[in-house]
């Protein structure tokens, strides 16, 4: 089917009144689904609407000759995007048309499209360890001011609702706050003024744009188990098809793929790609997408897929302490999982709260409990290390990758944290995957849980709002060479402190 079909986009106007861009695939009759490509085309095809004003629409595909046709010759057109410039990009967009180009010299070598996949999973720029060791108790002693009024700006309706910590002022002024916490894309930097706190980092898409995310991880560690395969289809589709073709040379299962737009979150627009044209057949729809390898074999609750959701504070990102909360969210698919009816939401999917589908709640402490139960053997701690360390490593990657591959930047006067959230999986074999980085998640549900969690968050953040961390909290120094810290505060608190720590700090080579 995705060898055949067409596709257009149009505008929409939302009812909040902007404007939006959707597409429609459709399918041609035998006659135009006949026509064949060719980058010399004798013929274009167009889509046409006819409208009857509000009564209905009525599309047609429109087929014209641009040069004299002989009388037995093969009708052709153009499938090529006009975007694709470069040979490979052209011959792996043709990957979806197998049968269909009139030209053999136009088809692709798989061994040129497998070169290029081995040449994307090289680090271009890795990290290597500094001589200068990094305190991990640090943390604990934050310089604090108590009995100062502080006032903060906020768009986060859970931050005005639970920020209860005295000598806090909320303004509606931005330019006076001591601490900013704003919600929507920020980037007015220049009118910050010195020792201003706010809840977003410059070029913090390095993590959140899912492109952004893989390529920084790539360039940066080639490679890793802890990270879904993933490419950007815009400017990697060479790389991705030469994966596909050397997973099907070995006879590998897995060569499903997840499609995803670049800045959706919710599970918005998310499908399974069960072929290679369809896999690059997502590239014409309205909003660009990644693919990304498809965890076949997740560890199950019950029979049923689940993902864990993280919320991680980067307290700061030089040097690069941060924070995971102990409490996480458990998200959990309807159905039993198998490999069968790849479209069944509720067996493949687990993002059920944005939508019609009914969403099961479990408390993280009942599903340690369980899960450690239904698998003998599984110890949840030692899965929470890993998933710690591959957090971290995440993180440090953007601290240490200079703008724009990364957040690292020359000293500002205004002091930026951010909260993101974590998306993670883990494999039957217990291996965390890191799946997303989502841009400033709503923590109204971690509030729900513990009182204390936006109190926790800015007594980390800024040492003025006073340290409520108490004296006889315990440090755990793990034993991978990564320092990682673990405290509780008031009853109810749930914060880890995971500092960005190995023994040795991290720092850029910059032709590694």
């Amino acid at each position: 089917m995705w060898t055949y079909n067409q596709t257009y986009q149009y505008s929409v106007v939302t009812p909040e009144g902007t404007t939006g861009v959707e597409s429609v695939w459709y399918m041609n009759d035998e006659v135009g689904s006949a026509v064949v490509h060719s980058s010399e085309p004798n013929c274009v095809m167009l889509p046409f609407i006819f409208s009857r004003g509000h009564a209905s629409t009525i599309p047609y595909s429109v087929l014209f000759p641009i040069k004299d046709i002989a009388q037995g010759e093969i009708v052709t057109r153009d499938f090529i995007p006009k975007d694709l410039k470069e040979k490979l990009e052209r011959e792996a967009y043709l990957a979806a048309f197998p049968g269909r180009i009139a030209n053999e010299e136009e088809i692709g070598s798989e061994d040129d499209f497998i070169e290029a996949f081995e040449e994307s999973t090289e680090a271009t720029s890795k990290p290597v360890t500094s001589a200068k060791p990094i305190n991990a108790e640090a943390i604990l002693k934050m310089p604090t001011t108590q009995n100062v009024e502080i006032k903060v700006y906020t768009t986060a309706d859970f931050v005005k609702q639970n920020l209860t910590l005295p000598h806090i002022v909320f303004t509606n002024d931005i330019q006076s706050a001591d601490i900013i916490w704003v919600v929507q894309d920020f980037s007015d930097w220049d009118k910050l003024k010195s020792n201003q706190r706010i809840s977003q980092v410059p070029n913090e898409s390095c993590l959140t744009y899912k492109n952004n995310l893989a390529q920084l991880l790539s360039q940066t560690y080639g490679k890793v188990s802890w990270f879904p395969q993933t490419y950007n289809l815009i400017n990697q589709l060479p790389a991705f098809v030469g994966d596909y073709l050397q997973r099907s040379r070995n006879l590998e299962d897995n060569n499903l793929w997840i499609t995803k737009p670049w800045n959706y979150a919710r599970g918005m627009d998310i499908g399974i790609a069960e072929s290679l044209p369809q896999a690059i057949r997502q590239r014409e729809t309205a909003t660009p997408k990644i693919v990304q390898e498809y965890v076949d074999k997740p560890l199950l609750y019950h029979d049923r897929k689940f993902d864990l959701r993280y919320i991680v504070l980067l307290q700061q990102t030089q040097p690069m302490v941060a924070c995971v909360y102990n409490m996480f969210w458990i998200r959990l698919a309807n159905k039993k999982y198998d490999m069968h009816n790849l479209d069944d939401y509720e067996k493949h999917f687990t993002v059920m709260n944005y939508s019609n589908y009914q969403m099961t709640q479990i408390h993280y402490q009942e599903f340690i409990k369980n899960i450690e139960k239904e698998h003998k053997g599984l110890k949840w701690a030692e899965i929470q290390k890993d998933i710690n360390v591959a957090i971290k490593d995440v993180l440090s990657a953007a601290c240490i990758q200079e703008q724009p591959l990364g957040m690292a930047s020359p000293p500002t006067a205004f002091k930026p944290f951010a909260v993101y959230g974590f998306d993670v999986m883990v494999t039957s074999d217990l291996k965390p995957k890191i799946i997303e980085v989502n841009f400033s998640p709503d923590c109204t549900r971690a509030c729900q849980y513990d009182s204390e969690f936006v109190n926790n968050i800015f007594s980390v953040v800024d040492g003025r709002v006073g340290q409520i961390v108490s004296k006889t909290s315990q440090i755990l120094l793990l034993s991978d060479k990564r320092q990682t810290m673990e405290w509780n505060g008031k009853k109810n608190s749930q914060l880890v402190g995971m500092i960005q720590c190995m023994c040795r700090g991290i720092t850029k080579n910059t032709n590694a």
